[in-house]
């Protein structure tokens, strides 16, 4: 799921977002939108409660789709 988000919201945003120096005004709700923010704080404090090891596979989703 996440390898999908990253291809399809993130990575085409790359280039402009380097070239711009500046993150895309409209990613970060994305972002929170797909569960991708706060994911290894505890759910009951409002994060998704991931470990540290799905936090990882988040990570590796993310360098496979944009690199």
């Amino acid at each position: 799921m996440y390898r999908i988000v990253f291809r399809e919201f993130i990575a085409p945003l790359v280039s402009k977002m380097d070239a711009e120096g500046e993150l895309d005004k409209g990613l970060l709700k994305e972002l929170f939108n797909a569960g991708l923010m706060g994911i290894e704080i505890p759910a009951e404090y409002g994060g998704n409660g991931m470990t540290f090891f799905q936090g990882r596979s988040c990570d590796a989703a993310h360098s496979y789709a944009c690199c």
